[in-house]
């Protein structure tokens, strides 16, 4: 009865025809194990590109001293690079970076449009709560 008022449907808000050679029945375990696997290998390959990604920028933030100026350290295609890598981390939402994001804000000033859109994306409201807590702990005076 479903595949019948489905098949109507589809022929009569979107002029769309199910034929016979072309349409089956799967079983949800067979239609969704395929789904699940591709799956997976996306999460790992998601962790990989995380990992790494965490690696550069640690990489990056070395380089600069205490009492370096970021803009002496970095030249702009590294800015460029890393303006590229908060938008990639901003539209798939990798929270990996977010702590070393945070703790090396200062060195990211030049970029803090990146910085900030990048949070917006990766941080659920509970957490926004408590990166302004540490924000303002961080910036107060409290913490150093």
């Amino acid at each position: 009865m479903f595949l019948h008022e489905f098949t109507k449907y589809l022929y009569e808000v979107h002029r769309l025809v199910l034929s016979g050679e072309k349409t089956r029945l799967l079983r949800v375990s067979v239609f969704t194990s395929p789904c699940f696997a591709m799956t997976k290998h996306l999460k790992r390959q998601a962790k990989t590109e995380e990992v790494a990604l965490e690696e550069y920028l640690e990489e990056l933030y070395k380089r600069v001293g205490p009492y370096t100026s970021p803009e002496d350290v970095f030249d702009d295609d590294e800015y460029a690079e890393l303006q590229k890598q908060l938008k990639n981390a901003a539209r798939y939402r990798i929270r990996a970076i977010l702590k070393t994001t945070f703790e090396h804000l200062e060195l990211l000033l030049p970029i803090v449009r990146e910085v900030s859109i990048y949070a917006r994306a990766v941080l659920r409201d509970c957490h926004k709560i408590s990166v302004s807590i540490f924000l303002q702990n961080r910036y107060s005076g409290a913490n150093g």
